[in-house]
C-alpha cells in the first residue's frame, strides 16, 4: 500500500487555525478551570452548568489536558505533550472510577461516561506513554479486547476479534471521524494477532486514510490507536509497523518515555 504523505494539508490547516484560536499559552492559563469552578462555584462563568461532583471535574479536565497535548504537538513540541496525553487518559479512567461510586450530577457527562466516550482513546493514550499497568487496569472494566491484548491473552482477543464486523454498519461509518472504536479496527487486530507485519502496516495505513478523509476541523492530531497497536505488536516481536506520519510523533514510540506528572490530589483521593 502506498504510504500517505507525512503531513497532510488538512493537518497543516488545522494547526494554523487551532493555534490561532487557542494558543498554547491560553490553554495553559485555563487548564485547571474545572477544578477552580468546582472549589469556588461563585466564580463559575455564566452559562456553564454547576460542577458539583468529581467525576465531572475529571471528565472536563480530560478535555483540557487533551487539548493542551494536541496543541503542543501542533506547535512542534511533542515531547512536552507526553505528560498531558497521560493526564488526559488518566482523567478518563478516574472519571469512570468515580462514576461507579459517586453520583454524577451533570447529565451530559454522565451520558458520556455511561456510553464509554473516550474509553479506547484513553486506553491507547496510557499505552502510548508506557503506563501499561494503568492501561490494563482501566481496560479490564472498560474494553475487553484491549484488556486481552494487554494481558497477552491472545486466545480471548481472537475470539472477540472474530465477532467484530468485517465492515462496520453504514450508520457508524457515516457519523465517525476518528475511527478509534474497535468496531472499525478488525483488520488491524487480526493482523496483530496473526503477527503479520505487512498486513498490520497496511491495515494501520488504511485507517489513517479513513480519518484523514474527515473534515479538517475534526483532524486527528495524535493517533493514539496506531501508537498503541504498534507497541502491542512489538510486545509480540512484530516491528516496523508504525505509520511514518505527523500524527504518530516518534517520541511516542519510545519504550522508555514516561509521564512525569500526576492527577491533582483532589481527583486522586
Amino acid at each position: 500500500m502506498t504510504a500517505p504523505e507525512h503531513t497532510s494539508k488538512k493537518y497543516q490547516k488545522y494547526a494554523r487555525q487551532l493555534l490561532k484560536a487557542t494558543p498554547v499559552s491560553l490553554l495553559r492559563e485555563t487548564l485547571n478551570d474545572p477544578i477552580r469552578w468546582y472549589e469556588q462555584p461563585d466564580i463559575l462563568p455564566e452559562g456553564i452548568p454547576p460542577i458539583t461532583d468529581r467525576a465531572t471535574v475529571a471528565f472536563l479536565m480530560h478535555g483540557n489536558y487533551r487539548a493542551l497535548a494536541e496543541a503542543l504537538c501542533l506547535d512542534g513540541k511533542p515531547a512536552e505533550s507526553l505528560d498531558y496525553t497521560y493526564l488526559s487518559a488518566a482523567a478518563v479512567a478516574r472519571a469512570h472510577q468515580l462514576w461507579r461510586t459517586e453520583k454524577v450530577n451533570n447529565p451530559a457527562v454522565e451520558n458520556d461516561i455511561r456510553h464509554g466516550r473516550g474509553t479506547v482513546d484513553a486506553i491507547c493514550g496510557l499505552i502510548a506513554v508506557n503506563a501499561w499497568e494503568e492501561a490494563a487496569a482501566f481496560a479490564k472494566s472498560a474494553e475487553p479486547l484491549y484488556y486481552a491484548l494487554l494481558t497477552d491473552d491472545d486466545q480471548t482477543a481472537q475470539q472477540i476479534t472474530a465477532h467484530l464486523p468485517d465492515t462496520p454498519p453504514k450508520d457508524a461509518l457515516r457519523h465517525e471521524v476518528y475511527f478509534t472504536g474497535v468496531i472499525f479496527c478488525k483488520a488491524i487486530f487480526q493482523a496483530l494477532l496473526d503477527r503479520d507485519e505487512v498486513k498490520l502496516r497496511n491495515a494501520l495505513l488504511t485507517r489513517v486514510m479513513q480519518y484523514r478523509g474527515s473534515m479538517w476541523d475534526y483532524s486527528t492530531v495524535i493517533d493514539r490507536v496506531s501508537i498503541a497497536v504498534t507497541k502491542l505488536a512489538e510486545r509480540r516481536k512484530v516491528y516496523g509497523t508504525a505509520p511514518d506520519i505527523a500524527e504518530v510523533p516518534r517520541i511516542y514510540l519510545d519504550a522508555n518515555t514516561h509521564a512525569s506528572q500526576h492527577l491533582p490530589k483532589m481527583l486522586e483521593n
